[in-house]
């Protein structure tokens, strides 16, 4: 096959046998059409190298578009084909066979004839018309022969519009889709979930989760869409109304309407009203909806919570938010959760919480009496319920053994027994139901009796052993029975039980009330005596009150400089005076337990030699006194073997009875002159410890790291000395030094000396002066045995050195220790001050300190000045800042020191850290500009400022007023400067001229000169005038000349035009 002479290799198709001969097909793929690929093509076939076949063909490409159907509502509709391809010489219209006149005015086109729509407006439509078949038809120009055409359905119907539907709050809903007109269409709705295969929806079971309910009257179909069970995950629709021809069923139209349905609103609303005990409960309400919601808020009667302890999270298509709230008995408040979703439709749900108090007295316990043997259940809350007694999950009603009342206006109800009746021992429940929920709270009753002998209440002077005896009486059988003081159990040995014989049991206590008054630190005590039976316990109640005291410890052999006393008060009689005494020595007296002081008043802290060295003196500790309540307290700081001895504690009455306690204490105190913590340089060191006693201890030994390194002891007087040489020690040898004075009865102090090596030395200068801008660098060395949490800052005039300032510190291994470093590249003035370093650190606390570096910072106020000079007077400056006096200044100009013929010199005075020194000179010449150099010598800096002074001179060759009386004039304008002026102005009064210039130059000095001539054309006056003469430089600066006046008068002025003017006068005339 080939086209334009080009052979184009076919593709093997089948084999076909048709009339008893086998054909073999061939074909070719073209590939998309464009119009490139349009034109002849032969298609030639050969046998044996001999053509047997040969055919030709011509390949024309199109597109011709339309749409497969027109549904109008009104009477009229506009059919539209497009077409593209060969030009189309002609197209014929025809609705249901007719043929369209081609100037009828219905039709209409545009384009050309290669790239055009068309259109037919169909007329005449209405409710009682079919459909109607509209074909436009195409003709194609030139030798092609060739017809193409597009058949359009079109009808008059009115559709239902179906929008995006939300439903909102529903799990149901309706869509309807409807059709009117005279062809009977077939409507289906279809799940589009997959848009590949939409799913038709054809169930008219109305138990079904999806079912549609057809519906025809006249012309108007309906199918309406059900669903229920929606979820919310959205579900995309589709509705498709399907009108065939009716005699040429090929002929199908299909309006597809497509909606999205989406779900919202509250998947679990909260309830409208909660009743609960006190616990914390979790309020949770959810919002579903096809898109996601935005936020959840909660708000508590109204407002946002003060600590939002909400919690949110997304499940599927729902959004689940919690709230841990806490109930007390008087909550009473709203809660509200608040959705909004991204369409900003706001919904909430709201509850009222009330807390509630569930209470039961349960009267006398039901002993065997028949008074007040009745329970009571109370609810206090700000809400609405209802009571009722419940035993073995059925209310319980009023008998002739117990009755079951209400109290009028209020939340109670009563349970009253009225005889001993076995048969209603058992659980009880008040049972509360508010808001459809219930909650409650048990007793378990049972008729029985339990008692204490003796009178329910007694008072206990002396500290001596009382026996309680109780008996029990039940027909449930009683297992034990226990006894309590003021709801403490009392331990099974301190009482015995008999046996359970002819429903008895009974118990005896033997106890002393004061060691269980102190014990549990009350003076008034309830005694329990319980009875466990298999209805439950039952008990009774003995009230002992005590009057007494206790002083403890009784025994105190005081091992720290720090011990204390407590003298309770156990008494329900106030007593009179509350002493405190050391043998016969009264120490402290408190009236009314208001406390004066008597003895061991606070006294300033003491300096001086420390224990073990000469001249320290042993005295009695530092006294401080107490209460707190009924306890009153003797403390003692700093104590010696002088605080040994007896102490007494009294009560005195009123009536001058006494109550006394005593305690007995030997005071052994391990002290010395080296603190707990003990930082020292890497050198032999030795460690002290000594006791004052008047005791004599068998050993003083050390310990290091828990094994024993030393066993020595001077005596002298009442101090015991030891002492332990740690020599040439390592880094490693630090750690914790115990020393311990031991004791026949093994109560043996000690003191501990956490000793650690450290040293911290600075090693740059320690004063240093800098020049601004240059480099500052201080090094200092540390070596530390203790290095776990340190810290090593630099200091600046006692604040922390900044990095944003340029600080950088580092440091590195060196040794045993560290050096650090502190650098800054460039400092200035502001950084001149003192310098330091600190090592801390956080185990085994200790804060070193170097020594502190000065740090001057010397400058100059400005390394270059640029001065403008224009031959005359002037002044050169320099300044110098810092805080350190020059030893000398100097000028110099190349060089070379100024001449002091021409320059006066001041160097200034120092005065408040700074200097300042002037040059002064009459004149300047062009010749002397360039830089002057100002040197202030501070040791071995130079601070230089560098004037760069540029002198600029200009003049004129004449001045003042000048008279022309001949015809050529001129006037020189001199400048003198190193650079040439970037330009020369001329001003004229208000005007600026550019005449023209001749120019010479000589070294630095240029001379530009201005020549006027006069003749018959250009007379003299015309430039009359005052003139300045401006150079302009490219710095921007400029200098004039003084101001040059012209007027000229020769034979060829304005005299001639005079006469012509009869008599008109010249200027200046």
């Amino acid at each position: 096959m080939d086209k334009l002479d080009e052979t184009v290799a076919p593709e093997v198709g089948e084999t076909i046998e048709k009339g008893g001969k086998k054909y073999q097909e061939y074909f070719w793929v073209l590939g998309e059409m464009t119009e490139e690929k349009q034109g002849k093509y032969k298609c030639e076939s050969y046998v044996m190298e001999e053509k047997i076949v040969s055919i030709t063909s011509d390949l024309i490409g199109f597109t011709l578009t339309a749409p497969e159907g027109v549904l109008s509502d009104t009477t009229t509709a506009k059919v539209e084909c497009s077409y593209q391809g060969p030009s189309a010489g002609t197209i014929v219209w025809t609705v249901n066979g007719e043929k369209v006149q081609s100037n009828s005015g219905d039709i209409s086109t545009s384009g050309t004839s290669k790239d055009r729509t068309d259109g037919l407006t169909v007329n005449s439509l209405t409710l009682e018309s079919t459909l109607k078949v509209v074909k436009c038809e195409y003709e194609i120009s030139g030798n092609y022969d060739k017809k193409v055409s597009k058949e359009v359905l079109v009808t008059h119907a009115k559709l239902s519009t179906i929008e995006e539907i939300t439903v909102y709050k529903s799990d149901d809903v309706q869509i309807d889709c409807d059709y009117t007109g005279s062809d009977t269409p077939k409507i289906v709705w279809y799940d589009m979930r997959d848009p590949e295969k939409p799913n038709p929806i054809t169930s008219t079971d109305e138990n079904d989760n999806a079912y549609i309910v057809k519906e025809e009257k006249d012309k108007a179909h309906q199918v309406k869409l059900h669903l229920t069970d929606l979820g919310y995950k959205a579900v995309p629709l589709a509705c498709y109304i399907e009108l065939t021809h009716s005699t040429r069923t090929e002929l199908k139209y299909v309006n597809k309407q497509l909606t999205t349905l989406k779900r919202t609103g509250f998947a679990k609303e909260l309830s409208k009203s909660i009743m609960s005990l006190p616990k914390t409960i979790t309020l949770e309400c959810a919002w579903g909806s096809s898109d996601v919601p935005a936020s959840v808020v909660w708000r508590i009667d109204g407002d946002a919570p003060l600590i939002d302890t909400s919690k949110t999270k997304t499940v599927g298509y729902q959004m689940i938010s919690t709230l841990e709230v806490t109930v007390e008995e008087g909550t009473d408040k709203t809660y509200s959760c608040i959705f909004k979703d991204k369409t900003e439709r706001e919904a909430q749900s709201t509850t009222h919480l009330y807390g509630a108090a569930l209470v039961i007295d349960r009267g006398r316990e039901f002993y065997p009496t028949t008074d007040e043997n009745t329970a009571t259940c109370t609810l206090t809350s700000a809400g609405t319920a209802t009571l009722a007694w419940v035993k073995d999950e059925q209310v319980v009603a009023s008998s002739e053994s117990q009755t079951v009342g209400e109290v009028e206006n209020k939340a109670e109800i009563t349970l009253t027994s009225l005889k001993m009746d076995p048969l209603l021992d058992g659980k009880y429940s008040c049972q509360v139901t508010a808001y459809g929920e219930t909650f409650s709270t048990e007793i378990e009753l049972a008729h029985t009796g339990v008692v204490i002998e003796g009178a329910p209440e007694v008072i206990v002077r002396n500290s001596v052993a009382i026996t309680l005896t109780c008996k029990a009486a039940s027909q449930a059988k009683i297992g034990k029975i226990r006894w309590d003081v003021n709801g403490n159990r009392i331990d099974r040995s301190k009482f015995e039980n008999s046996d359970y014989v002819d429903f008895q049991m009974s118990s005896k206590l033997i106890t002393n009330p004061v060691e269980d008054a102190s014990k549990y630190g009350a003076k008034v005590l309830d005694y329990e005596c319980v009875a466990a039976t298999t209805a439950g316990l039952f008990k009774d109640y003995k009230e002992i009150t005590v009057h007494a005291l206790e002083l403890s410890p009784l025994n105190v052999v005081a091992l720290e400089p720090s011990w204390q006393l407590t003298c309770t008060v156990i008494s329900d009689i106030k007593p009179k005076f509350i002493v405190i005494k050391k043998g016969d020595e009264e120490k402290k007296k408190w009236t009314d337990a208001e406390f004066t002081l008597r003895a061991g008043e606070d006294s300033d802290e003491e300096t001086g030699p420390k224990p073990g060295e000469a001249g320290y003196v042993v005295d009695t500790g530092k006294f401080t006194f107490r209460h707190d309540g009924n306890d009153f307290f003797m403390k003692l700081e700093d104590s010696t073997y002088k605080d040994a001895g007896t102490y007494t504690c009294q009560l005195i009455y009123a009536d001058e009875t006494k109550s006394e306690a005593t305690s007995t204490v030997i005071v052994r105190t391990a002290l010395s002159p080296q603190p707990a913590i003990f930082y020292t340089e890497k050198a032999t060191v030795e460690l002290t410890c000594v006791i004052y006693t008047t005791e004599d201890p068998e050993f003083g030994k050390w310990y290091y790291n828990n094994k024993n390194v030393g066993n020595n002891m001077k005596i002298k007087d009442f101090m015991h000395k030891t002492t332990y040489e740690v020599e040439d020690p390592e880094l490693a040898d630090a750690g914790n030094y115990k020393c311990e004075f031991g004791f026949a009865d093994d109560k043996n102090p000690s003191y501990t000396i956490n000793l650690q090596f450290a040293k911290l030395e600075m090693i740059t200068e320690r004063s240093l002066t800098l020049q601004r801008g240059g480099s500052l660098e201080l090094k200092a060395t540390i070596y530390s045995s203790n290095l776990k949490g340190y810290n090593m800052i630099w200091y600046f005039n006692g604040e922390e050195v900044s990095v944003a300032k340029g600080f950088t510190p580092t440091s590195k291994k060196q040794g045993e220790g560290y050096e650090v470093t502190l650098k800054n590249p460039a400092i200035d003035s502001t950084l001149a001050g003192e310098y330091h370093v600190e090592f801390t650190a956080d185990k085994y606390p200790v804060k070193l300190i170097s020594e502190k570096v000065s740090v001057v910072v010397i400058g100059s106020a400005s390394e270059t000045v640029n001065v403008n000079n224009f031959g005359g007077a002037i002044t050169l400056t320099c300044e110098y800042q810092g805080g350190v006096q020059p030893t000398s200044v100097s000028w110099s100009y190349k060089d070379d020191p100024v001449e002091t013929n021409k320059w006066t010199v001041k160097e200034g005075e120092f005065k408040n850290n700074a200097q300042k020194s002037t040059i002064e000179a009459t004149s300047m010449t062009v010749a002397e500009s360039g830089e002057y150099d100002c040197v202030f010598q501070v040791a071995q800096i130079s601070i230089t400022t560098t004037n760069v002074v540029t002198v600029r001179t200009i003049s004129i060759s004449k001045s003042g007023t000048q008279y022309i009386t001949s015809n050529t004039w001129d006037v020189s304008i001199i400048v003198g400067s190193v650079e040439p002026p970037k330009n020369i102005f001329t001003n004229r009064g208000e005007d600026r001229i550019y005449p023209q210039f001749t120019k010479e130059k000589d070294g630095d000095t240029r001379t530009y000169t201005f020549t006027l001539k006069y003749n018959n054309k250009k007379r003299a006056g015309s430039d009359d005038g005052t003139y300045v003469f401006e150079a302009v430089y490219k710095d921007g600066v400029t200098i004039k000349t003084d101001e040059l006046k012209i007027i000229a008068r020769s034979a060829l002025t304005e005299e001639t035009k005079i006469k012509k003017n009869y008599g008109q006068c010249d200027r200046g005339e």
